[in-house]
Protein backbone atom coordinates (compact mmCIF):
# COMPACT_ATOMS: atom_id res chain seq x y z
CA UNK A 1 0.00 0.00 0.00
CA UNK A 2 1.28 3.48 -0.95
CA UNK A 3 1.28 6.00 1.51
CA UNK A 4 0.37 9.11 1.98
CA UNK A 5 3.91 10.88 3.84
CA UNK A 6 6.06 13.00 0.64
CA UNK A 7 8.02 10.14 -1.31
CA UNK A 8 11.39 10.04 -1.18
CA UNK A 9 12.03 10.38 -5.18
CA UNK A 10 14.80 8.60 -7.27
CA UNK A 11 16.45 10.35 -10.88
CA UNK A 12 15.75 7.68 -13.61
CA UNK A 13 17.17 8.05 -16.94
CA UNK A 14 14.25 6.89 -19.27
CA UNK A 15 14.50 6.79 -23.31
CA UNK A 16 11.53 8.77 -24.50
CA UNK A 17 11.11 9.90 -28.23
CA UNK A 18 12.23 13.26 -29.12
CA UNK A 19 9.23 14.89 -30.69
CA UNK A 20 6.99 13.60 -27.95
CA UNK A 21 9.21 14.95 -25.14
CA UNK A 22 9.83 18.13 -27.31
CA UNK A 23 6.20 18.94 -27.72
CA UNK A 24 5.45 18.38 -24.09
CA UNK A 25 8.04 20.56 -22.96
CA UNK A 26 6.76 23.31 -25.40
CA UNK A 27 3.17 22.51 -23.53
CA UNK A 28 4.82 23.20 -20.43
CA UNK A 29 3.84 19.93 -18.97
CA UNK A 30 5.95 18.18 -16.09
CA UNK A 31 7.08 14.93 -17.33
CA UNK A 32 8.34 13.85 -13.88
CA UNK A 33 4.63 14.08 -12.85
CA UNK A 34 3.08 12.55 -15.79
CA UNK A 35 5.72 9.59 -15.20
CA UNK A 36 5.04 8.78 -11.70
CA UNK A 37 1.20 9.48 -12.30
CA UNK A 38 0.86 6.71 -14.88
CA UNK A 39 3.54 4.27 -13.36
CA UNK A 40 1.40 4.79 -10.32
CA UNK A 41 -1.41 3.72 -12.10
CA UNK A 42 -0.18 1.12 -14.27
CA UNK A 43 1.36 -0.37 -10.84
CA UNK A 44 -1.83 -0.08 -9.06
CA UNK A 45 -3.88 -1.83 -11.69
CA UNK A 46 -1.31 -4.99 -11.51
CA UNK A 47 -1.71 -4.82 -8.26
CA UNK A 48 -5.39 -5.25 -9.03
CA UNK A 49 -4.98 -8.17 -11.15
CA UNK A 50 -2.94 -10.17 -8.71
CA UNK A 51 -5.18 -9.59 -6.01
CA UNK A 52 -7.99 -10.68 -7.86
CA UNK A 53 -6.56 -13.39 -9.24
CA UNK A 54 -5.39 -14.44 -5.61
CA UNK A 55 -8.58 -14.25 -4.08
CA UNK A 56 -10.84 -15.11 -7.44
CA UNK A 57 -12.33 -18.62 -5.33
CA UNK A 58 -13.28 -16.37 -2.32
CA UNK A 59 -14.94 -13.91 -4.35
CA UNK A 60 -16.57 -16.94 -6.62
CA UNK A 61 -18.02 -18.32 -3.20
CA UNK A 62 -18.93 -14.91 -1.51
CA UNK A 63 -20.97 -14.45 -4.96
CA UNK A 64 -22.58 -17.79 -4.99
CA UNK A 65 -23.51 -17.36 -1.28
CA UNK A 66 -25.10 -14.14 -2.29
CA UNK A 67 -27.06 -15.62 -4.71
CA UNK A 68 -28.75 -18.63 -2.66
CA UNK A 69 -29.25 -16.66 0.63
CA UNK A 70 -29.46 -13.07 -0.23
CA UNK A 71 -28.08 -10.28 1.08
CA UNK A 72 -28.72 -9.81 4.63
CA UNK A 73 -29.38 -6.40 4.42
CA UNK A 74 -31.87 -7.12 2.56
CA UNK A 75 -33.46 -9.26 5.20
CA UNK A 76 -32.78 -6.29 7.75
CA UNK A 77 -34.57 -3.58 6.12
CA UNK A 78 -37.75 -1.95 8.59
CA UNK A 79 -40.90 -1.28 7.41
CA UNK A 80 -41.42 2.33 7.56
CA UNK A 81 -41.63 3.45 11.12
CA UNK A 82 -42.83 0.12 12.48
CA UNK A 83 -40.23 -1.35 13.25
CA UNK A 84 -40.99 -4.35 11.34
CA UNK A 85 -39.05 -6.49 8.61
CA UNK A 86 -40.37 -6.59 5.78
CA UNK A 87 -40.57 -10.41 4.68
Amino acid sequence: MMSERPAKKRAVNPFVDAELLDRAGRLRMNISDALEGRLRMMVWGELEKQWLAENRDAIVSVNAFIDRHGLIAGKLRLAHGTGRTIP
